[in-house]
């Protein structure tokens, strides 16, 4: 805060962002939208805070300007699918890639010219529909894709979750040599590595199954992927004599029950899956993000879709 004093920073914006940080709960309202910044933590300055609450004030401000492009986004039930973000990150779904990558770049203009701001280099990407003919190569600024990263999950240009199947996996290995199979949980016994399990590992990628389209060869991955991890926590020896291909047998099986005591990932998927559906069906009609998917999964856009 003293060098921001010294370097000529208002004394306003100081005691704005003094009580963003130490206040203990304050509401923003910016652009028709209202946000709350809880507290955080006590005697220290985290630029993260800033970045998740002033952060978004000028994406918002960079929307209120941006009103034009809607006849350049994807219609879907006599609407259009909204410009998604998350804090600095902004995705559009358009009709074509050209309207796509002109809706991007009016809002980037906009951004440039109210806040002096601008999108880094290689962070503009643009993915088409697998076995598309449209061609971008006029646009040499725009890295064309295939998986594109948007909110947590790994978009394929074929619809695969394939790609975020792997994503997921990997996250969930380094969760899982981080904590329940480190060296000081497999001090404590295998029922506390057992709940750690659940609460680092499984939770980790959890949220990601919730909007995945049910699939048999996943649902068995997700179990194979379960029981390799289980494998490792499970407490077995091999007997005197015993093959090595009857050792990883019985040692399955006892990671299979394992699994089964921390409860099964493709259940658990299931369950999360069911939530997610009856999430979007409890207020089909609510004006915001939930109408714009019960909309597609209806089939009302059926036709459009497949056109």
């Amino acid at each position: 805060m003293l060098w921001l004093c010294n370097h000529g920073c208002p004394n306003g914006l100081l005691r704005c962002v003094a009580r963003i940080l130490l206040c203990p709960h304050v509401e923003f309202e910016v652009c028709y939208s209202k946000f709350a910044c809880p507290p955080r933590c006590v005697g220290v300055y985290t630029g993260s805070r800033l970045a998740s609450v002033l952060g978004r004030i000028p994406v918002l401000d960079m929307f209120m300007k941006s009103h034009h492009i809607e006849r350049y986004l994807f219609q879907c039930g006599g609407g259009s699918v909204p410009v998604l973000t998350w804090i600095d990150n902004i995705y559009v779904v358009g009709k074509s890639a050209a309207d796509s990558i002109y809706a991007c770049e009016s809002m980037i203009a906009n951004l440039g010219t109210s806040w002096r701001l601008t999108s880094k280099p290689g962070s503009m990407l643009v993915m088409l529909p697998k076995g598309s003919c449209e061609d971008i190569q006029g646009s040499a600024s725009w890295k064309v894709c295939d998986h594109m990263p948007i909110l947590g999950h790994v978009v394929s240009n074929d619809c695969s979750i394939e790609a975020d199947f792997e994503s997921c996996s990997r996250r969930a290995w380094r969760a899982f040599w981080s904590n329940p199979a480190s060296k000081e949980a497999r001090v404590a016994g295998v029922d506390k590595q057992i709940r750690l399990f659940n609460s680092c590992v499984t939770n980790s990628i959890a949220h990601v199954w919730s909007r995945w389209p049910p699939q048999k060869t996943i649902e068995k991955d997700l179990d194979l992927l379960q029981n390799s991890m289980m494998s490792t926590i499970v407490v077995i020896t091999r007997n005197p004599c015993e093959s090595t291909n009857s050792f990883i047998c019985r040692r399955g099986r006892a990671a299979k029950c394992l699994s089964k005591k921390a409860g099964l990932w493709s259940v658990e998927w299931k369950k999360r899956a069911e939530r997610w559906l009856s999430h979007l069906k409890r207020h089909p009609q609510s004006p915001g993000v939930l109408t714009w998917p019960i909309t597609v999964y209806n089939g009302c856009e059926k036709e459009g879709l497949l056109r």
